[in-house]
């Protein structure tokens, strides 16, 4: 009996080792911390290497311009797209909220982070060695969501603010005029003022001027609203903002790349700042977890098995759909970076260079022309002597002396050998250290 006891374990056990050595994410990395005073202890076959967790920060980075680069080129063939062109953005944030949202619920984890097959988990059941990892809360969700696309799109629209009103941040360095600006409030004097508090409770107090004490506080409301948003779409919040925006910006960046550092040697469990402010950590897939991801794909792919009816239909065409738009993600995602990595190795090949192009041939003489003397080397075709400050016909390609074709293009406005129309423009005084030819 004891040892009948003892076999279920074993498999168990037998069984999550089998899948986390056939599983390539739970093979150790390199750049997991091998320091014994580290952070580290039961949960480390589930601590992802640096790598992972860089790739999967960066893999969905390049998508928003590139949208936005697609949107704009196919508006200028079709006119139609230019609203959706100028409205990429929302549209690939409504698009990334619900696709984040739903991987969110089903499996704790972001679209470029189940790719890698990682988890979100909180940080205090991680560092207090449960492993029986719970999905994450609402409260959880709400937050990665917030984190993961909310505060990226208003990014991304203040860096394309910034970008557009200084040039980019190299601007800052000659940009000199940029100094701090208070706010400038609008003060003034004949402005209605909020009752004092003696004279509120006075009216309070006074049932027949509630209403006109309503009508003086909604009135000092609107001016102290109108007051601040002529602050904020002045000159002096835009000065403000121009001067501590990239400074804001760095020290987010900063604090961010500390994390990443902190991780990489093992003194933090959170590889990014903003996963310490939602107590969360990225963790590795478990055995049990695995074997769920198995049995819920074999479900979806015979959908007979759970029955037929309204709510079944719904739901497994509702992940059906939500499942085509993951795959597209992800397509999109490869094709994206395929082409960006071919045209990059394309550039950086040295290119061959062709065959010489030989030179056009000249321009034959008009009927009636001295063949042989506009043809002889040297020799000017008007005046029949060397050429003195050779000048050349553009027209033609003719050289002749510069005083002989002025004068010819002057009188005639043609090239007097092929009686091309030429105008003075078209003469180009030619230099050789000869003086002529």
């Amino acid at each position: 009996m004891k040892g009948s006891r003892t076999v279920p374990a074993r498999a168990c056990q037998s069984t999550q080792e089998v899948l986390r050595s056939s599983h390539p994410f739970y093979r150790r990395n390199i750049f997991v911390s091998r320091n014994p005073s580290s952070i580290m202890s039961d949960t480390e076959p589930y601590r992802p290497g640096f790598f992972e967790l860089y790739t999967a920060q960066h893999l969905s980075a390049a998508l928003r311009p590139a949208l936005r680069f697609v949107l704009e080129v196919l508006s200028v063939r079709y006119p139609r797209l230019v609203r959706l062109a100028s409205r990429s953005d929302e549209i690939f944030t409504s698009l990334l909220l619900v696709l984040e949202t739903s991987q969110l619920r089903k499996d704790s984890a972001l679209l470029s982070e189940s790719f890698y097959s990682l988890r979100r988990t909180a940080a205090v059941s991680f560092q207090a060695n449960d492993l029986k990892f719970a999905p994450l809360s609402r409260k959880h969700i709400v937050l990665s969501v917030f984190f993961s696309v909310v505060i990226p799109h208003f990014k991304s629209k203040l860096d394309m603010w910034y970008s557009n009103a200084t040039g980019g941040a190299a601007a800052e360095l000659f940009d000199s005029h940029i100094g701090s600006v208070g706010p400038v409030l609008d003060n003034d004097d004949n402005a209605s003022q909020p009752p004092s508090v003696s004279n509120a409770s006075l009216l309070l107090h006074n049932p027949s001027s509630r209403l006109a004490f309503l009508k003086v506080y909604m009135r000092e409301l609107q001016r102290r609203y109108e007051a601040v948003r002529n602050f904020v779409m002045g000159p002096a919040f835009r000065r403000l903002a121009l001067k501590w925006y990239p400074r804001i910006t760095s020290v987010g960046e900063s604090i961010n790349l500390a994390y990443n550092f902190m991780y990489l040697f093992g003194h933090t469990n959170h590889f990014s700042f903003p996963l310490a402010l939602q107590g969360l950590v990225l963790r590795r897939l478990s055995a049990g977890e695995l074997l769920l991801d198995m049995s819920r794909s074999s479900a979806v792919s015979s959908p007979g098995a759970t029955g037929i009816s309204l709510s079944n239909v719904a739901s497994a065409a509702s992940e059906r759909i939500l499942g085509i738009f993951k795959t597209g993600f992800f397509a999109s995602i490869f094709a994206f970076r395929f082409l960006q990595y071919y045209y990059a190795a394309e550039a950086s090949m040295p290119r061959e260079s062709g065959p010489i192009i030989p030179p056009p041939q000249p321009l034959m003489p008009a009927p009636g022309i001295d063949r042989k003397t506009a043809l002889t080397p040297g020799m000017c075709p008007i005046c029949h002597k060397p050429r003195n400050s050779p000048t050349a016909c553009a027209t033609s390609g003719y050289v002749f002396c510069y005083l002989c074709i002025v004068q010819q293009v002057q009188q005639t406005q043609k090239c007097p050998i092929t009686l091309a129309p030429t105008l003075i423009e078209d003469l180009v005084r030619v230099y050789d250290d000869a003086g002529a030819g």
